[in-house]
Formats: structure tokens, sequence, C-alpha cells
């Protein structure tokens, strides 16, 4: 058996519908007996009490409480699926898990001709018997100083006799993270560490077929990235390339154009029809000027007229004005 894989997440809701899915779920044990309708139920009640609350039970019930967590333990292929629920209830049997509500299930899939089997324990803290959380299972110490040893002790036969698990490929980053972008870094890290698949397997001590083909899929998986990210960057490389050429193509025509403007107002024929046009510009404004200027008389005479007119009409009343005093007398 290769070194075991234990990863730690944390489930707020839902999600047991998938753990006990059919074609994927080979086995399943719950702390109380129950088979997978009362299992959803148990586990929806369960939800209900740590996220609205229970009076009777004590519980004051938080919107974002922690509802149960869920270890991922890699299993023998060799071993059956009742098999891995008896070694893992005796795992349970040595923690305070024995005293908590949970629930074993068994997955077995198959990938590139590799088979993973591995176990989920999904585990409710809060001890039964006095309805308070166990803070001690939600800390890091806890899984590395009794969870894991207790999970590896109950294993130490097949870590010696070298029997394959089949290894996940990703990098455990500690009890509750599950970082992506760490878990990537960690195996270029590891692949750094080991160039070649004989230094992972040294004097062949863990031979066995199915352990290689995983190394071999594992470093073919790794190769492959490399070969993307280096198509990705001469792809990026190509187009820098033709968007310069480009640049330097449009400079040139730009610079040819202004060429071809300079000799052609050197030529006598451009000059001749520069002067033409000047000519007929003008013209224009000599015959724009000459409207203007006859619009200005046309409107002089025509104030002039006006002003005679008035004049004329001041006199007459002048005039009349001695009139029509005797008139009145």
């Amino acid at each position: 058996m290769a070194k075991g894989f234990v990863n730690v997440t944390h489930s707020g809701n839902g999600g047991l519908a998938y753990y006990l899915r059919e074609g994927e779920c080979i086995a399943f044990k719950h702390s109380k007996g129950y088979n997978k309708e009362e299992i959803l139920q148990h586990w929806q009640e369960i939800e209900k009490n740590e996220k609205l609350g229970n009076r009777d039970l004590g519980i004051q019930g938080r919107y974002d409480a922690r509802v149960r967590t869920n270890y991922i333990l890699s299993m023998p292929n060799s071993l059956s699926p009742n098999e891995c629920i008896n070694r893992v209830q005796s795992i349970i049997d040595k923690t305070p898990i024995k005293d908590c509500v949970y629930t074993t299930v068994v997955h077995k899939g198959e990938k590139e001709g590799i088979t993973n089997q591995h176990v989920h324990l999904l585990v409710n803290e809060r001890i039964l018997s006095t309805q308070k959380k166990d803070r001690v299972m939600i800390r890091k110490e806890w899984l590395e100083k009794s969870f894991k040893p207790a999970y590896e002790k109950e294993f130490k036969q097949e870590f010696e006799a070298g029997k394959t698990v089949a290894p996940r490929q990703r990098i455990n980053q500690g009890l509750f993270e599950a970082d992506r972008k760490a878990s990537r870094q960690g195996i270029l890290n590891h692949q750094k560490q080991y160039n070649t698949i004989g230094d992972l397997i040294p004097n062949n001590t863990l031979g066995d077929a199915l352990l290689l083909q995983s190394l071999k899929s594992f470093e073919n998986a790794f190769v492959a990235d490399q070969e993307k990210t280096r198509q990705a960057a001469e792809r990026q490389a190509a187009a820098e390339k033709q968007a310069a050429e480009k640049q330097a193509q449009a400079q040139k025509q730009e610079e040819e154009r202004i060429l071809a403007q300079r000799l052609l107002s050197l030529s006598p024929s451009f000059t001749k029809e520069q002067e033409r046009e000047a000519q007929e510009v003008k013209a224009k404004q000599e015959q724009a000027l000459e409207k203007e200027r006859i619009a200005q008389k046309t409107k002089e005479n025509q104030t002039l007229e006006e002003t005679k007119k008035e004049q004329e009409v001041k006199k007459e009343q002048v005039k009349e004005a001695p009139r029509i005093r005797m008139k009145f007398n």
C-alpha cells in the first residue's frame, strides 16, 4: 500500500444524496444503523437543528453553523466494501467520533485504468450524551496527532507489505484547507524534487504495476501541462510578432504616401493646378466682396431715402402748426 491520503473538508449543508448516489457508492453505514432514506432524513434534522436551533436539545443554532466534517480516507483496492467499513469503524472506535452522529460511505471509481477506492466519513461533532460540540475535533492538531496516527496504525500492515492504493493526484493541504492553487503548486514542487519515475520508486521497493502506471499517468499529465504552457507561449509570441509586422508595414505605407506627396508637389503640372485653383478661389472671394459692397450701398441708399422722407414730414408739420393755432383762436 502506497502512502495513504487523508483529506478533510467541511460541508455546510446538502450533499448527502451525492455521497449516497448509485453507481459509485458501493457500501454505507450509519451510526444508528439507518437505511439511505432514514440517513438523508436524519442529516436534514441535524442541519435544521444546527442552523435554526432546538430548545429541547439546548442547541442555540446559527445560520452559518458547521453541520458536518467530511474525512476522505484512501483504501486498499484489495479490500471488499464491508472490510473497508469495518476497518474505518475500528478507527472510529478509538476516537471521540464514536460518541457522535456519523455516516461511513465507500466509493469506488476508475479513471484511466486506475481503480480508486476511498471512504467518506461524515461526522457531526456534537456529542450525543451532552449535546455539546467537541471543539477538539475541529482543530488541526487533533487530525495530525490523533486521527491520522490511528489511520496509519490501522493500515500499518498494508504500508509495510507495499500493496497498492491508487494515489490521488493532489497534495494534502492540511486539516480544513483545500486551496486549488496551493495544491497545483505542491504538485509542481513534488515533480521538481523527483524528476523521474525511478526516483519515485527507489530499488523498486514499492514495485507494483498499478502503482507504476499511476505514477506514469501523473508524469504524463505534468508533461502535457508543460506542453500546453509552451504552446500558449509560442502562440502569444507569434501573435505579438504578427502585430509588430503589421505595425511596421502600416508605418512603411504612411512614409511612402508622404514621400509621394512631396514628389508630386515638385511637379510642374501640380504647380499649374495649384495656381488655377488659387485663381478660382480668389475670383470667388472677389465676387463675394462685390456682392457685399452692393448690398451695403443699397442699404445706405434706403436709409438716406427714409431720412429725407422723415425730414419732409417734419417740415410739413411745422408749416401746418400756425394754421391750426389760428383756426382755434
